[in-house]
């Protein structure tokens, strides 16, 4: 999941939270793609997230983005 971090009514964080405590979604994981995502105090903020797999700034391209999905993605039995 591509979970934006000023989301109005909540924030990001807000989410990972709901997404951590409800047992059905509490190993989905996330990468954190916001405006603010190469922030330092962002960064440390998703880290106590097991299942958050980075956080990257809106201004990475394309190509990078889904790089980074792709490495987020469990593997796949062959």
């Amino acid at each position: 999941m591509l979970l934006d971090y000023n989301l109005g009514d909540m924030t990001g964080h807000d989410v990972a939270v709901a997404i951590r405590n409800m047992r059905k979604t509490s190993k989905i994981p996330f990468i954190v793609l916001s405006a603010i995502g190469a922030d330092p105090m962002l960064v440390r903020g998703f880290t106590k997230f097991p299942n958050c797999r980075g956080t990257l700034a809106k201004t990475h391209s394309t190509k990078e983005i889904i790089k980074a999905i792709r490495l987020a993605l469990p593997a796949r039995p062959k």
